[in-house]
């Protein structure tokens, strides 16, 4: 017979064995619980901001475009076209607000040296995103003129390069990418090609760098719409070309297409 002294010890390493085994670095489920409601509670926040900004700023949008015709027929063209060019970047701004891309512009990331810094396959030194082939020169706005902001990419550093970003997304659900491209002036051929793919799908874009200079690079944007298939997307870019001067990639959008 085992004294009751030791048998409390016994018993309590029972129920211990009873309960859900939690590996290192697992939540345990009523802390799990908690962090849920957490997230739960900000993403509602979260979309009633963004509701009432969308709102907000669809209403000074429409003001503005009725100051713009009342501008014009008065013949006071520079201001009408002052105005248009206003509700065109309140428009890409509220675009922007819903992107799903983190860092899209890839304005965080490494000191850029004297320009730019090469990274290799394997690196997340820019913030959300994972170089994923050879390697990639991240470039500021010392060396070339980007699209957005101070930073770009080269998606050729000696090779062909490639960078991914994954995203929660909702099945059957449509999105919309934008992006702006163009190409290392400096060589290579001067049609830079550069693919795309998410959900499965594909896509290739090309850009013309002929009469391109870094501080005139000649920046375009690009659309692809994809659907997709699961609650994660992984987006990835990759350069189709050999050599150290490829297609130049910036101002990385991804929203929900409404239907």
């Amino acid at each position: 017979m085992i004294p009751n002294r030791l048998l409390a010890p016994v018993v309590a390493i029972g129920l211990l064995w009873s309960l859900p085994a939690t590996r290192a670095g697992d939540l345990p489920a009523d802390a799990a619980k908690r962090v849920k409601e957490f997230e739960d509670e900000a993403e509602a926040i979260q979309k009633k901001a963004n509701a009432e900004i969308a709102m907000r700023r669809a209403k000074v949008i429409a003001e503005l475009e009725k100051l713009a015709r009342e501008y014009a027929k008065s013949g006071e063209a520079n201001a009408a076209i002052a105005i248009r060019n206003r509700i065109q970047q309140l428009k890409a701004s509220g675009e922007k607000a819903k992107n799903l891309i983190i860092n899209g512009s890839f304005e965080e990331g490494p000191p850029t040296g004297d320009g730019f810094v090469m990274l290799d396959k394997g690196s997340t030194a820019i913030k959300g995103w994972t170089v994923t082939e050879g390697n990639l020169d991240y470039i500021d706005v010392a060396y070339w003129q980007a699209a957005d902001g101070k930073r770009s990419l080269d998606m050729n550093g000696i090779m062909p390069g490639g960078i991914s970003q994954s995203f929660k997304t909702k099945k059957g659900q449509k999105y919309r990418l934008t992006f702006s491209m163009a190409g290392n002036p400096g060589g290579g051929p001067l049609e830079k090609k550069l693919q795309v793919s998410a959900a499965g799908k594909k896509m290739e874009f090309t850009f013309d760098s002929t009469g391109k200079s870094r501080p005139e690079m000649g920046w375009v944007a690009k659309t692809w719409d994809f659907t997709a298939v699961a609650d994660d997307t992984t987006l990835e870019f990759l350069s189709l070309l050999e050599g150290d001067a490829g297609a130049a990639l910036d101002n990385v959008v991804v929203v929900p297409v409404e239907d």
